[in-house]
């Protein structure tokens, strides 16, 4: 145990374990809770041109707030945003707006978040009770040094006309002042490295900082698959690693400081690569302290969290939240069947599956019941459709625990089935349950049929083709008849299939080696996407596995 790292992050758990007790008071009155964020929000931007038009004053309780502000878009927020980035002040808030935030994961371009004192207090209300229950739950994780995942600048930095901030430095500005010197008192890698290296750099640099971290005992990042990587990255570089840690040195940027050699942990790393340990083995060698590891679970992101629980062995792992750009929907709780509302964040509202007349507030969600999240923010979005469909899987006393399903606007419509990628996800997961096969990365590409030069004939008509990538002896020939089964639960799937407008499903054997078509994914998506933000998905463009839209 390293006594610095425990009071560290003690004294950070006794700094955030008072608004772990608010909110839990809060759960006894979810309904109250919320009207009281709605109440703030309102009251603090009923003089900006938004508040005015619609009578933010007038405005008494939800439903007057439901009748009064129709359900917003991101076209509507683009043009805000638009006009905010040329240094027009209170459009949407009555705050200075601080930065704009690109969302990471964006499928058809790049949109800007603005980002307010108000909505970072929010954001950091559901970050402090997140840290207060977890290491209070569990003080393993308080013994030694956490890594949190930061992404690296890739390029200059940005500003917009008006010289507003694009982006910001570090994931750490999602905490307060106080919490965000004791994070990074006690972070195994240092604070600048984002800005030092392009991604190959990044990835080998972040590697090795965590191998000398001994004590590393909290590991948290986004996407499972970029802890993924980075321990498929130390089996393909060991010989430079070994080297580095030996002599103090980083091959990723000449001439760049390290650290004081390490000639023990060196020849550690070597007698473990030497002998073809597993990666379980080295995982759990190298790291005896690490306690627990937080990212994504739910959604398509379950198989990459599979592998990666595989190659971590028997640490525990914590489902993260529903955390966007645009904020924070739910967190982890320790021992609960799913995230928490972060009723004391933001004002939030659900659309029923199929039934977007009207939305419902957190009081009166059902358990079972599958939602579209609407969002309200300090950040100046007013009833803001988020896109993700979540499902409500038991209580915190009176307030909600939720698991993320997926995306509800991601569809796919060749001939008028539409798929939706939450669906899809869930038919994958029950097609390789079925088949007993254990898939590193599995999506669904629709494939038009036909080409520019030739008019589509019966063998290339519309279908889709089920990308899989596999170990090479794994049984697979069952695979595309049953996602077709499954798939067939879509009515209007089942029709066009039956009418022959869709062809059968092709399928496409990735036999990696594990990691090599996420890869593929992730350039494809581009070089401006958030690395190990990037959210996979169920449905995929046939295109080296870009996103077909989002």
């Amino acid at each position: 145990m390293s006594r610095f790292a425990w009071v560290v992050n003690t004294a950070w758990m006794a700094r955030c374990r008072p608004e772990w007790r608010r909110f839990l008071e809060a759960t006894r009155g979810v309904a109250e809770a919320q009207r009281t964020v709605l109440r703030e929000t309102l009251v603090r931007n009923r003089d900006t041109e938004f508040g005015r038009q619609h009578r933010f004053e007038a405005i008494r309780c939800p439903d007057e707030y439901r009748e009064r502000v129709p359900p917003g878009s991101a076209a509507a927020v683009a043009a805000a945003v638009e006009r905010i980035a040329r240094g027009e002040r209170a459009v949407l808030t009555a705050e200075p707006v601080l930065n704009l935030q690109p969302t990471s994961g964006s499928t058809q371009g790049e949109k800007l978040i603005p980002g307010t004192r108000s909505l970072r207090r929010e954001y950091q209300r559901a970050v402090a009770a997140w840290i207060g229950n977890l290491y209070w739950e569990r003080p393993a994780v308080r013994d030694g040094r956490a890594y949190w995942s930061v992404s690296p600048a890739l390029g200059p930095r940005r500003r917009s006309s008006a010289g507003l901030p694009i982006g910001f430095e570090d994931d750490t500005v999602y905490l307060g002042l106080a919490e965000r010197w004791l994070a990074r008192a006690v972070l195994a890698t240092p604070p600048g490295l984002s800005r030092q290296f392009d991604v190959p750099h990044f990835r080998y640099a972040t590697l090795l900082h965590l191998l000398a971290a001994r004590d590393l005992s909290l590991v948290s990042v986004w996407s499972p698959t970029f802890l993924s990587a980075l321990l498929d990255l130390l089996l393909q570089e060991a010989p430079a690693l070994i080297r580095d840690i030996h002599d103090g040195t980083n091959a990723a940027a000449t001439g760049s400081m390290w650290r004081r050699p390490d000639h023990d942990r060196a020849k550690e790393i070597e007698d473990l690569v030497a002998r073809g340990a597993s990666s379980t083995a080295i995982c759990r060698t190298l790291w005896p302290h690490l306690a627990l590891v937080s990212c994504w679970m739910d959604g398509p992101s379950r198989l990459f969290a599979e592998r990666l629980r595989s190659q971590c062995g028997g640490i525990e792992f914590q489902a993260k939240g529903l955390m966007a750009t645009e904020g924070c929907v739910t967190f982890p709780v320790v021992g609960a069947a799913g995230c928490a509302l972060a009723i004391r964040s933001h004002f939030l509202e659900f659309l029923p599956a199929g039934d977007s007349s009207r939305s419902v507030l957190a009081h009166e969600l059902d358990v079972g019941g599958r939602y579209d999240v609407l969002i309200t923010t300090g950040g100046g979005l007013y009833r803001y459709p988020l896109g993700d469909t979540i499902e409500i899987v038991g209580r915190l006393n009176d307030c909600p625990l939720a698991r993320f399903v997926g995306r509800g606007d991601l569809t796919s419509d060749l001939v008028g089935e539409k798929l939706h990628d939450s669906f899809v996800q869930e038919c994958i997961a029950r097609c390789l349950r079925e088949c007993g096969v254990r898939a590193t990365y599995a999506a669904l590409a629709p494939v038009a049929g036909g080409d520019a030069a030739r008019p589509a004939t019966e063998a290339d008509r519309r279908h889709y083709r089920f990308l899989v990538e596999v170990a090479a002896d794994a049984g697979c020939t069952a695979l595309a008849e049953t996602l077709d089964r499954h798939l067939r639960a879509n009515v209007h799937y089942g029709y066009a299939r039956d009418l022959g407008q869709l062809g059968p499903i092709e399928l496409t054997r990735l036999p990696g080696p594990p990691g090599t078509a996420w890869a593929a994914y992730e350039r494809a998506a581009g070089p401006e996407r958030l690395l190990g933000g990037l959210k996979p998905r169920a449905i995929v463009s046939g295109q080296g596995f870009g996103m077909s839209r989002g």
